[in-house]
């Protein structure tokens, strides 16, 4: 028996795919897991643009923690720190790239910790593991390129496999198309079943 098994975090949904993954979705029932890899290069600005590399985003600050209790109260502290680090307030995010995993419990946890940091500044929650599955760690890279990404294009992301949104998760999630991003940073956030938790906060290169 595999852990996430073990857990009971895997979707159900097998005669459906390519919609079993279904981020802050109010028919979520579980993760899908799946196999990838990404890679980012991280190095100091000045020794990039000596050698003429494409520089996508600049990283801000970051901070990582525990959520033992997994109610959202670490995961909100970790985010307040990374952003303090950055010098950025909530006003200054233009979305969140979240972790998502497609869980119940692990969906709610995370958007409870949304709701306390950002609440009434509406700040749009992308979650690409509804196209991509869950790689386990990689996809926590995956996901800060794809912020880094659109802090480049200026585009923000849309997220798939969420047709109905939770209203008890109470987030705006970028469903449909990409649309133009608004302001200059991008909240990452990844975290584990067990409570680990970590943020990073990436910023546009003016």
């Amino acid at each position: 028996l595999s852990r996430q098994c073990l857990f009971e975090t895997l979707s159900k949904r097998n005669d459906d795919p390519e919609g079993a993954h279904r981020p802050f979705d109010r028919d979520r029932e579980g993760t899908v897991l799946s196999e990838g890899s990404a890679v980012v290069v991280l190095e100091e600005y000045e020794h990039a643009k000596r050698r003429g590399a494409e520089i996508l985003a600049e990283v801000g600050g970051f901070s990582a923690g525990f959520d033992r209790a997994r109610d959202g109260k670490g995961l909100a502290r970790v985010i307040r720190q990374a952003m303090a680090a950055a010098g950025v307030g909530p006003g200054e995010i233009d979305h969140i790239s979240s972790h998502a995993q497609g869980a119940p419990i692990t969906d709610a946890w995370e958007a409870a910790a949304y709701r306390e940091v950002f609440c009434g500044h509406n700040v749009p929650v992308h979650a690409l593991k509804g196209q991509t599955g869950n790689m386990g760690c990689a996809s926590g890279i995956l996901e800060l390129a794809t912020a880094a990404l659109a802090l480049s294009t200026g585009i923000r992301p849309a997220t798939i496999n969420c047709p109905n949104p939770d209203p008890d998760c109470g987030l705006v999630v970028t469903t449909g198309h990409g649309t133009k991003m608004e302001k200059p940073c991008v909240v990452k956030v990844s975290l584990s079943q067990l409570g680990q938790v970590c943020v990073v906060v990436l910023k546009a290169i003016q």
